[in-house]
């Protein structure tokens, strides 16, 4: 059974809510896997907000950080904002696509 999709302006979205846009997901995905920039150019209120949390919720590719820059005016301030951001993540598994090699150490002679 369907259930209606509720209007949910202003407030923490939830991806069960979410339609749609499945080929748009897909592009955008392989663009950032392929190491490309992503702008999303929609005017106000078409849900730009909320594709970004459906993606980050429901990837498995990468690690996805969401930084919210509103109130930023300054390069400090973006920075320091970014730092907090990507200082926060906390992986607990290794992404597809992300080769990590454990080193051992060795004595050079």
């Amino acid at each position: 059974m369907n259930k209606p999709i509720k209007p949910q302006p202003g407030s923490n979205p939830d991806p069960a809510d979410f339609v749609g846009r499945v080929k748009a997901s897909s592009i955008a995905q392989r663009k950032l896997l392929a190491g490309n920039n992503l702008a999303l150019t929609d005017p106000r209120r078409m849900g730009k907000s909320f594709w970004m949390t459906y993606f980050c919720r429901t990837t498995d590719d990468f690690v996805p950080v969401m930084i919210d820059y509103e109130g930023v005016t300054t390069a400090e301030e973006f920075l320091i904002r970014t730092a907090e951001a990507l200082g926060s993540i906390r992986v607990s598994r290794v992404p597809r696509g992300v080769c990590c090699r454990a080193s051992s150490t060795t004595s050079r002679g």
